[in-house]
């Protein structure tokens, strides 16, 4: 457990100056700091991919600043936020297909900043390679799995 606390000014800094995504703390959702690569786009009926990036805190920085590059290079549609503690999904993102939830993991499983710096991810969730999954259904897994528990 790590009792640490993020600081959003660095990490919205550096994605600003990314071309190809959006990097903002909506005032009514100050726990997020959120990253964003879909203008004007509507998924209709597509149930998103959600994937959770756990990091060390000492990486997260480094970590984010290089998978969202990646991310926005390979313009890559999705909705991503980090919270503002650390914990099993400190990183969250959120994409519209298969195919490029596949990108990022390749991505990550080759990149030697987020391999160094990945905690443990839940459980009770599925994962590959130290990334845990969940389909997004609009609903939060940390909110249901509680329930459950």
């Amino acid at each position: 457990m790590y009792n640490s606390s993020i600081e959003f000014q660095d990490l919205q800094a550096y994605a600003s100056a990314i071309e190809n995504i959006d990097v903002f703390v909506d005032e009514n959702r100050k726990y997020f700091c959120q990253f964003v690569n879909c203008p004007n786009r509507t998924f209709g009926s597509v149930d998103p991919v959600k994937m959770y990036i756990p990091l060390k805190p000492e990486y997260l920085y480094q970590g984010a600043n290089e998978l969202f590059t990646f991310m926005a290079h390979e313009n890559i549609i999705h909705q991503s936020k980090i919270g503002s503690h650390i914990r099993f999904d400190d990183i969250v993102i959120r994409v519209y297909s298969i195919s490029d939830a596949e990108k990022i993991q390749n991505f990550i499983d080759n990149n030697k900043t987020i391999q160094d710096g990945l905690l443990q991810s839940s459980p009770f969730a599925i994962s590959r390679n130290g990334i845990a999954y969940a389909m997004d259904d609009k609903m939060s897994f940390n909110f249901y799995l509680s329930k459950f528990i």
